[in-house]
């Protein structure tokens, strides 16, 4: 029985693999036969646009850990608390510039492009993403930046690798800041429960095809960055033309979208690694966490926000209104005050636990109950139903990786 069903997730996954791909090159061919072969140029960029040389942004500096070197931009006192900012998809570094230039004053701020993007070397091969390298890489860059522990502020990707380490490293991180990026395995588990993040989660599938995905992403002129930062009008208010030349100045050469996809090929273990392998049991976090989510994400629903706190021993929860997927670049003032507000109990220590929601009241705990109720019993109707079978393609994921391994 066990064999037919990982026969059965394979061929869901590989069929699903398969209809995106196609769709993705009928689509391709289309915009060819109507916009001719421009659609496949991407424009010469040989120079950085002035904007990631800003100085007020910080030093660029590099720094060399037991597999690769990271690049990161650091500002602030070198004295003070450490922040290290981890980014998301398709994103680098400069997806933090507006923090950056925010705790400067107060923090060592340290944005550092995660293994795979930007400056950062770009190892090849699938097995170079596995979640215990981008665990250790974190734990190799605050040690080797000279402190014991820092404060952890990610997004997306970025937070998907933070919560794993503060679960593995809890010594190592004086608060978790997590910016619409839920708990892996939460996620794991909400997928098997829910077709609307299912369907969300399309791309996931897309991805894990060899090759077609970068040359998609590259086409139209890095088309990718402007469908993920400029497809809301509150983007469009925000993303300055320099900001979006920033990035395709950063994914349009050769090559740089292995890398982060590797992340996505790695994913069914990543999902994984947050649970118990006997219990099923999602390991508590036991740091401080705050989660700030903008309410617009398109690419994840919001019960994952409840669902994630509920593995926090100590969790604030802000939403910001009208926000996207990209809260931190699209909302900096708002998310800048939650963050500080979160922080400030660094500065004092006698007020540890104080700024955090752990008692949400009367309808907050009613609420929460339900969630929890409701979520528990989506997770065990799941098992029963036509979700469940496909979600195990991520399970079947991990044997797939080591096919894209002799692949790519």
């Amino acid at each position: 029985m066990g064999v037919w069903m990982l026969l059965l997730k394979l061929a869901l996954f590989y069929g699903l693999c398969t209809f995106y791909g196609i769709v993705a090159l009928v689509k391709l061919f289309f915009q060819v036969v109507f916009n001719g072969r421009t659609t496949l140029e991407v424009k010469a960029r040989p120079n950085p646009p002035n904007c990631l040389n800003d100085p007020n942004l910080g030093r660029h500096n590099y720094i060399k850990l037991k597999d690769v070197k990271l690049h990161y931009v650091e500002t602030g006192d070198r004295s003070k608390s450490l922040i290290v900012c981890l980014h998301g998809f398709p994103e680098f570094w400069y997806s933090w510039r507006h923090q950056l230039q925010e705790f400067k004053k107060d923090f060592w701020v340290v944005a550092v492009d995660m293994r795979g993007y930007g400056d950062s070397d770009k190892p090849t091969g699938v097995g170079s993403y596995t979640s215990e390298k981008l665990v250790g890489d974190i734990e190799e860059l605050v040690s080797a930046l000279g402190r014991k522990s820092c404060v952890v502020m990610a997004h997306d990707w970025g937070a998907f690798v933070a919560w794993q380490f503060a679960t593995k490293y809890p010594e190592m991180v004086d608060r978790l800041i997590v910016m619409n990026g839920p708990h892996p395995a939460v996620f794991h588990r909400y997928i098997a429960s829910s077709l609307r993040q299912f369907y969300k989660s399309w791309y996931t599938f897309f991805v894990q095809i060899p090759f077609l995905p970068e040359f998609v992403f590259r086409s139209n002129d890095v088309s990718l960055i402007n469908r993920s930062f400029l497809s809301h009008p509150k983007n469009k208010l925000t993303f300055c033309e320099h900001d979006i030349e920033a990035y395709k100045y950063t994914f349009g050469s050769k090559g740089a979208f292995t890398g982060p996809l590797h992340y996505y090929r790695n994913i069914g273990k990543f999902l994984l690694d947050g649970l118990d392998t006997n219990t099923s049991i999602i390991s508590k976090v036991k740091v401080p966490v705050l989660i700030i989510w903008g309410t617009e994400d398109k690419y994840l629903c919001k019960e994952l926000v409840q669902m994630s706190s509920d593995v926090c021993e100590q969790c604030t929860v802000r939403m910001v209104k009208g926000a996207t997927h990209f809260v931190q670049q699209d909302s900096p003032r708002i998310v800048n005050q939650h963050v500080h507000e979160f922080l400030k109990v660094l500065k004092n220590p006698n007020d540890i636990g104080s700024s955090l929601d752990t008692s949400p009241g009367l309808v907050g705990r009613v609420r929460n109950h339900l969630v929890s109720s409701v979520s528990s019993s989506a997770v065990k109707l799941s098992k029963m139903s036509v979700v469940y079978p496909i979600v195990g393609l991520y399970q079947a994921n991990n044997w797939v990786v080591g096919l894209n391994r002799k692949l790519l």
